[in-house]
């Protein structure tokens, strides 16, 4: 592999959601350094979810939809060039880091292992093949092969893909990084409280029981990494990121509890009041904790945007939705530091909170 230089790696016997193939994809560094960074892109929790996955279509008539299925070709641009896999700016302080991007197109927070039988919209017999597990585990035997021997290793993801981050910590250092002692995680903007996590990862994703066990609460973040220093103390280095009144998150978490994918005033306070407990609550399970808060805000789309039929109300002005992968990790500064320059100093050992006081 040259160096600098993005690769679609065929992942054999990968399936993404729809059944349709699966790839990840890779970049060389000229460091030994390695990060493995989870794919965000969606959740699906029960039938009328699952019938509504991405489409050009449906993103242009206003329709709801929650989830990828497949790996189309928009994806690309989406997970690589942006952010700390932008491997060609200079201003980025991971161009020399060895990247694997794990892409995901599963709906299950990359947990699943089994198959969600469901009815489309035209109300014909469908499967939404929830393999997320296998998809990673089968990713990162090919970036084991491909980055052997790290030096330092950073487990990243945003949105859904910052749940996998705890939940594969403790199988990639003892089965695929052994020899690793120097690995820090990183979550960007991975909130979503639902009391039925549980039966979710049972019932829709099937999950293996080694997931399923850890989910104690309407929390999941909070459970996978409760498990993980449990497992493992001190050992890794925690990050924690989040967006101050995440606009997408604001509107999933209302749909998630069985109202309307809307983000308003009322939305955005309670996912801020979720931010501020999960916060806390991560506090509570190490003070070694460490966080990235950010309140770039967004303007609300003008009514000309979504046709008059829209069934979707309109998203209310909040705040963005992750900066890890986009223009705003090295561009947007929060107590005068962007993420780039904190995560960077964080896994070279210099610890610190910004954007701390942005919540109570």
């Amino acid at each position: 592999m040259d160096t600098n230089r993005w690769y679609k790696i065929p992942v054999n016997n990968g399936i993404s959601g729809d059944g349709g193939k699966f790839h990840i994809y890779a970049s060389r560094g000229s460091s030994d350094n390695l990060c493995l960074f989870f794919a965000g892109g969606g959740v699906v929790w029960d039938e009328y979810t699952a019938a509504r996955p991405v489409t050009a279509l449906k993103a242009l008539s206003g329709h709801p939809t929650f989830y990828w299925n497949n790996l189309r070709s928009v994806t690309t641009f989406m997970n690589i060039q942006q952010g700390i896999t932008a491997v060609r700016n200079p201003l980025n302080p991971f161009c020399d880091w060895n990247i694997v991007v794990i892409s995901y197109s599963t709906g299950d927070f990359h947990l699943g292992n089994g198959d969600f039988p469901y009815k489309n919209e035209a109300g014909e017999d469908s499967v939404l093949h929830c393999h997320g597990f296998m998809n990673t585990c089968l990713s990162l035997d090919a970036a084991c092969r491909l980055f052997p021997s790290p030096e330092k290793i950073l487990i990243a993801g945003d949105s859904a893909g910052g749940f996998a981050v705890p939940a594969f910590a403790g199988i990639i250092r003892e089965k695929y990084y052994p020899d690793c002692s120097d690995i820090t995680l990183f979550s960007d903007s991975s909130i979503l409280k639902n009391a039925h996590w549980a039966e979710i990862s049972d019932n829709v994703w099937h999950a293996p029981d080694m997931i399923r066990s850890r989910i104690k609460s309407d929390n999941l973040i909070l459970d996978l990494y409760r498990n993980v220093y449990e497992n493992y103390g001190e050992s890794f280095r925690y990050l924690f990121a989040g967006s101050s009144r995440d606009q997408v998150l604001s509107a999933y978490q209302s749909a998630v509890n069985g109202g309307d994918y809307v983000s308003n005033e009322s939305t955005l306070n309670t996912y801020h009041d979720n931010l501020c407990d999960t916060v806390h609550r991560l506090e509570e399970i190490t003070m070694s904790f460490r966080f990235f808060i950010y309140d770039k805000k967004l303007l609300p789309l003008p009514d000309s945007i979504l046709p008059d039929s829209s069934p979707i109300p309109m998203l209310s002005s909040g705040t963005v939705h992750t900066a890890v992968r986009n223009p705003l990790f090295i561009t947007m500064r929060s107590d005068g530091v962007s993420m780039a320059e904190w995560l960077h100093d964080a896994v070279t050992g210099d610890l610190y909170s910004a954007g701390r006081g942005l919540i109570s």
